[in-house]
This record gives C-alpha cells, sequence and structure tokens, in this order.
C-alpha cells in the first residue's frame, strides 16, 4: 500500500495489524515491529496531511460563509488568518470575494463613524458618571479571576491541597464568590482533582497490598510497576522502594534455605545411587530402585523451581548420570535387536512411506533407550527425512520414465509435470537441487506447449503474426523513403492515392493524398509476406523438442533476414518471438538468452509511432534500431547450443541415488556403516550434509559387504542413510 500511495487500504491494513498486534505479545523491540515501522511513518504522514486538507477547506468554508453574512473585519481577519497560516494556495475566487468584501465594510466604517462623531459629545459627561462607580466592581473581578488562574494553575502541576487553601480563602474574602462565572467551573476542577487524587490513592494502597502478598520468587512483579506509577507523593516513592528492597533481602534468604534443603537431599540421593549401581545390571530390585530414585529426582526437581543455578545444575547433572546406569542396565541386547530392525527397514526402502518407517524406527529407538549415546544421534534422523524422501521420491521416478528427456512431447511433459508435483514444489533439500530444478524447468516448458486454450507459446507465437499492422496493412513506399501503412485498402487513380495514414500502432487514422509522382511502390506491407511464411513454418512446430527449436530459429532468422520491413518493427518482432520460443524450451531459452539480452542492453524504444514516417522520434530509433540489427549475431549457433544443454539433461537425469545401509559408531569412535541392502556394487558413498548437500564418506571395494569410512568424513551422525550413486540406464 506504502509503495503504491494507496492510503485507503493502508489504513484498512494498519487496523489489521493494530488487532492482530495486540493478539501476537511482540515486544517492543522485536523487529517485526521496525519492518512495520516505515509504513506506519507513511501512514501518519498520510493521516496529518489528510487532517491538514481537512483543516484548511473547513477554515475556506467558514470565511465564505462570513463573507455572505456579511461578518465585520476582525472576524473576517481572523478567519483569512487561519485559512492562510496552512501554507496551502488560497483560492483566487475567495480572494476576490474578500476584497470586495472589504471595500463595501470600509464604505460602511466611514458612515458609522460620521454618526459617532455626533453621539460622543453627549455620552461622554455620563460616563464619567458611571466610570467612579464601577470602578470597585472592576477590582474585585479582577482579584477573582487571578486567583481562579492560580488556582488551575496549581491544579494543573498537581498541587490540589494548596488549590483547596487558596479556593476557601477567596470564599472567605468575597461573599457568594462561587456563583462568579469564573469561579464556578474552577469550583468544579478543584472537587474533580480531589475525587481523581482519592481514587489514585486508593489504587496505591490496592498495589502495596498486591505487592506485599506477591510470591517471594517472582521476578516479573507488574504490581511493582504498577506502585511506582501511582505513586505520586514523595513518601510514598519511598514506601514503594523500602517495600522491593524488603522483598529482595526475603528472596535471597528464602534462596538460601532452599538451595540447603535440595543439596542435602541430592547429597543422600547420589550415596544411595552409588551404592546400588554395581548390583543394578543383576538384581531385579536394584532396577526397581533405580526407578524410584528417578522418581524422587523428579520430586526434587519440582521443590527446586526457585532454587539457584548452581543448585539446579546439579539436579540435571545426577538425572544425567541416573540416565547413563539405566542405559547401561537395558543392555546391549535388546539395542541391537533394535538396530537390526533399523538395517531391515533400510533393506526394504524402495518409497517414500519406507523413509516415513525408518525416521519412526529411528525416534522410538531414542523412546527406548534415552541412555545411549546414539540415541541424540538418531533423535536427528527426522531433520534429514525431507531430504531423504526426495532422494527415494526422485529415484523412484527416473527408473519409471520409459522415454529420454528429449524426446518428450507436450502431452508426455504435462504427464511428467504431474509426477514431478509429487516431490513437492520445494525441492531446496534435494542435495543436487539444481540439477533438479533445470530439469523441471524443462519439462514445464515443454508442457506449457500443451496448455489448454491459447495460452501456449506456439499460440502466442501465431497470434503475434496475426496482428493487423502485420498481417493485412498496406504500404506506400514514397521516393523520399517515407512509409505510409493503412489498415484500409488503397484508392489510387492516375493522380496519386488516397489513404488513411495510421498514425500510431492502437490504429489512429489520418487521411492523406500521396501524389503520384512521389511514389515508387504500393500495394500490401512487407510483413504481411512474412506473417504468411512464419504461420506455415509454425505448423506442427510443438511436437518434439528439435522440431519447436528448430522453427523458431527458422522464424528469427525469416524476421532477421527480411530486408524490406521497419527495423523498429524488426527488432519487436525479434523480441517478442524469442521470448514466445523460450518458453516452450528452456535448453532453447538459455541458448537465445545472449540475442534477449542484447535487446535490452540497446535500450530501443520500441513503443514510438514507427507506422508514421513523418514522426521525428521513431525516426531516430529507425536509424538506432537499423545499426543495432547490423551488430546483431546470427542464431545460427543456437540449435547445437539448445542440443547440447538438452543432452546435458539427459544425462543428469539418468543419476539416481539408492539407500544401501546407515552410519552406526563403534565403541572405540571408529565410523562404519551397517550395510543393508543386497548385491551392493562397487564405488564411492554418500551422506546428506549439514548443508544438504551431497558429501562423499567413503567406499565400498569388493564383492562382500565391507565398507570403509574415511576418517576425515566430518558432520556424522550415527543412524545417516548411507546411498551409492547408480545409473538409469
Amino acid at each position: 500500500a506504502r509503495i503504491a500511495q494507496d492510503a485507503i487500504q493502508g489504513r484498512q491494513l494498519r487496523d489489521r495489524w493494530t488487532a492482530l498486534l495486540e493478539e501476537a505479545g511482540l515486544s517492543s523491540r522485536d523487529p517485526v515491529r521496525g519492518q512495520a515501522q516505515v509504513a506506519l511513518d507513511w501512514l501518519a504522514e498520510e493521516d496529518r496531511r489528510d487532517d491538514v486538507e481537512q483543516a484548511f477547506r473547513a477554515a475556506v468554508e467558514d470565511l465564505e460563509l462570513a463573507i455572505e453574512n456579511q461578518a465585520p473585519e476582525g472576524a473576517l481577519a481572523a478567519l483569512e488568518e487561519r485559512a492562510r497560516s496552512f501554507e496551502i494556495a488560497f483560492p483566487l475566487e475567495l480572494e476576490a470575494k474578500l476584497q470586495e468584501q472589504r471595500k463595501i465594510l470600509d464604505r460602511r466604517v466611514r458612515r458609522r463613524n460620521q454618526i459617532i462623531l455626533g453621539v460622543v459629545g453627549g455620552t461622554t459627561l455620563f460616563l464619567i458618571t458611571v466610570a467612579a462607580w464601577t470602578n470597585a466592581g472592576q477590582e474585585r473581578e479582577r482579584n477573582v479571576r487571578q486567583t481562579a488562574a492560580r488556582i488551575e494553575s496549581l491544579l494543573e502541576e498537581g498541587r490540589i491541597e494548596e488549590a483547596r487553601t487558596v479556593l476557601e480563602k477567596l470564599e472567605t474574602t468575597y461573599r457568594d464568590v462561587r456563583r462568579d462565572d469564573a469561579v464556578a467551573p474552577v469550583v468544579e476542577d478543584v472537587l474533580a482533582a480531589e475525587r481523581k487524587e482519592n481514587d489514585r490513592a486508593t489504587r496505591f494502597a490496592a498495589a502495596l497490598t498486591a505487592l506485599r502478598e506477591a510470591r517471594v520468587f517472582r521476578e516479573d512483579l507488574p504490581e511493582l510497576d504498577a506502585a511506582r506509577s501511582l505513586a505520586r507523593l514523595s513518601a510514598e516513592k519511598s514506601q514503594v522502594e523500602e517495600i522491593a528492597s524488603a522483598r529482595r533481602a526475603v528472596a535471597a534468604s528464602e534462596r538460601e534455605r532452599l538451595d540447603r534443603e535440595v543439596m542435602s537431599r541430592l547429597v543422600s540421593l547420589r550415596e544411595k545411587l552409588e551404592n546400588a549401581e554395581p548390583r543394578i545390571q543383576k538384581t531385579p530390585q536394584e532396577a526397581e530402585l533405580l526407578g524410584s530414585i528417578r522418581n524422587e529426582l523428579d520430586a526434587i526437581g519440582k521443590v527446586a523451581t526457585d532454587a539457584s543455578d548452581e543448585v539446579r545444575a546439579q539436579i540435571v547433572a545426577l538425572r544425567r548420570e541416573v540416565d547413563r546406569i539405566e542405559g547401561d542396565r537395558v543392555g546391549g541386547i535388546d539395542r541391537e535387536q533394535a538396530l537390526k530392525g533399523l538395517e531391515r527397514s533400510v533393506g526394504a526402502m524402495r518409497e517414500i512411506e519406507n523413509v516415513k518407517a525408518y525416521v519412526e524406527g529411528c525416534r522410538r529407538y531414542k523412546e527406548k533407550f534415552p541412555g545411549d549415546p546414539r540415541s541424540s544421534d538418531l533423535g536427528k534422523a527426522a531433520d534429514d527425512q525431507l531430504a531423504w524422501e526426495r532422494i527415494v521420491g526422485w529415484s523412484n521416478l527416473v527408473q519409471s520414465w520409459p522415454l529420454p528427456v528429449t524426446d518428450l512431447t507436450p502431452k508426455a511433459a504435462r504427464e511428467r509435470v504431474e509426477q514431478l508435483n509429487s516431490l513437492g514444489n520445494d525441492v531446496a533439500q534435494f542435495p543436487d537441487h539444481d540439477r533438479i530444478v533445470r530439469y523441471r524447468d524443462y519439462v514445464e516448458s515443454r508442457a506449457s506447449l500443451a496448455v489448454p486454450g491459447d495460452a501456449d507459446p506456439n499460440t502466442q507465437l501465431q497470434r503475434l503474426f496475426f496482428n493487423p499492422v502485420i498481417k493485412s496493412a498496406f504500404r506506400v513506399l514514397t521516393n523520399d523513403g517515407g512509409s505510409y501503412y493503412s489498415l484500409k485498402k488503397l484508392e489510387g487513380d492516375e493522380n496519386g492515392v488516397k489513404i488513411a495514414k495510421l498514425l500510431n500502432i492502437e490504429g489512429k487514422e489520418k487521411q492523406q493524398f500521396i501524389r503520384r509522382g512521389r511514389i515508387v511502390k504500393e500495394g500490401p506491407a512487407p510483413q504481411c509476406e512474412l506473417a504468411t511464411r512464419v504461420s506455415q513454418t509454425l505448423e506442427k512446430a510443438a511436437d518434439t523438442p528439435r522440431d519447436w527449436g528448430t522453427k523458431v530459429i527458422e522464424v528469427l532468422n525469416q524476421v532477421r533476414n527480411d530486408a524490406d520491413i521497419d527495423p523498429i518493427l524488426k527488432v519487436t518482432l525479434l523480441k517478442s518471438c524469442i521470448q514466445a520460443g523460450s518458453r516452450g524450451d528452456s535448453c532453447l531459452a538459455a541458448a537465445l538468452r545472449p540475442s534477449l539480452d542484447r535487446i535490452d542492453q540497446a535500450k530501443l524504444n520500441l513503443n514510438v509511432a514507427w507506422v508514421d514516417p513523418e514522426d521525428e522520434k521513431a525516426s531516430e530509433e529507425r536509424d538506432r534500431a537499423r545499426d543495432f540489427l547490423k551488430r546483431l549475431p546470427s542464431f545460427d549457433a543456437c540449435p547445437a547450443q539448445a542440443e547440447k544443454a538438452r543432452q546435458q539433461l539427459e544425462t543428469e537425469t539418468e543419476i539416481h541415488y539408492a539407500p544401501i545401509g546407515f552410519l552406526q559408531k563403534t565403541q572405540d569412535g571408529a565410523w562404519l556403516c551397517r550395510v543393508a541392502a543386497e548385491n551392493v556394487p562397487p564405488g564411492e558413498l554418500w551422506v546428506v550434509g549439514s548443508n544438504d548437500d551431497w558429501q562423499s564418506v567413503g567406499s565400498k571395494q569388493g564383492k562382500d559387504n565391507a565398507v570403509e569410512i574415511a576418517k576425515n568424513s566430518r558432520d556424522l551422525l550415527e543412524g545417516q542413510l548411507v546411498f551409492t550413486k547408480r545409473m538409469t540406464h
């Protein structure tokens, strides 16, 4: 909305943002807030600008109404000053009305002054008499208003008690002063301030009570923040800080007491564990004791929630010791049986569901043997699950494809796209994902030639040459090099030709008569013949990749080699043909990319009215286009380049990886591969690395299943699937 300067949509989205922000509970430092702040600042500026414009319009309307009602000069001046203060252009019509009204007021003032001079003499004596009587009343009014102003000032400063004292003194000085217009609002303000202060004092007392009763070990104390925000007097602020300090002292004392209690229980429990450990492997009763020790340790952990970090670290360390002993008690037989199950799972791995079953087996191993060191690695198998599924899924697809990719028809390509979609749209976690992306792009480009309707590249190419300016235009060529185009048939006689001359490619026309002496040639425009040739060339062009590429290059050469069509039109057709042709074959697109880049880098204005020989901009661009076409390389090398890319795709498609086993570490720390597959051929072995790329970890030598894992292998985990590279055919 900010980029589009759409303030209406921006305000709607701001309301949604505000509502979601309350639900999300983001902190003030969350980066998401910073990302949105740029747009929010822009919207605030838009709000401010709208407010200013709205206020300006209101000021102008008030001034216009005052002029219509013949308001006095003072009122007009005030309204004018307000309207001009916005620094927005003053309406000229209002300026004229204002000047005219001032002339009328000036005439009225002069007449009124003449009348006033006659009256002044008579009233002077009367005023002298009244002045003495009013002095006393004015003094009282001045004192009352000054005192009322002082009371308001004291209230603004929060000095409510002083304000009440001044008010009571005023009431003592002047009888019935509360009825005075200047005092009555002040009395209400004092009463309101006193009510507000009483409410604050009540809430402050409640906040102190809540602070005293808050749980001792709580570190986040909204009660403390509330009490601090409500404290107004110095004594109140000191009271809050005294309670906070006392709480900290109590918490420190309680934590020390809790640490002593927990450590005493831990020491006793550790002694019990050390005494039982030698007999746990042999005596079932001691094994049951291990379970009771774990339960007691869990109970201690619940009590020690508020203990110090050091004490809680001791609990964690003892729990690890219990886990180790329990893992040893389970024994190597059970673990080996579980590993055999994983081995069988890899041996049967043919489908994505088999990968899921293997990962689930790793998870169950971790749950069953939490104390086994390899359980941590096996628990991470899910991190590579998606990549393994993609590898197995791709291998199944590759082995099921009967035709080479270079022989795909558009219809067959659409079916293969549906198969590729089973891998998901995101192949980033697929090792060699660049290879998969290249293959998907190529298949999708071939499938685009079978899109229903007229959205396929072949139809788009043909539609380009069905444009009336290209397919059915007429041209008159003059001896000064001018080309006049028309969509209507030419009308000529011995004197010349009458033509509905095109002024632009949108079809705007102008009637013009061209004398016979100027005409060199007349008839169908040269691009009409080109359109006919292209239409014949594109028949059945999309059947095979080679046919499509050959036909597209043939069309490009026909356009490029036509010396009679306008250079601007030629560049336009070349660019459109390259773009449409590239959509039907990504390998062809790569071969044509340098030519398209040259057209873009030339920065020609292809939207000029090239159909109008008298258009100066078109004439300049025509010369530039003609020079560019002389430098544009031939398209002859493109078919071979595209074919080479297709052959590379075909070779890459043949490659797939098959799982043969998984990594395991021996007791002495050496790595081995538990081979589950049968008849594994010799060759290099691979795992999915930490960066989702293929990492070589060793090789299989000979006919037996002995596998050597390289000593310098990195980022290895027990349970990682090991793959061997294979070719489909």
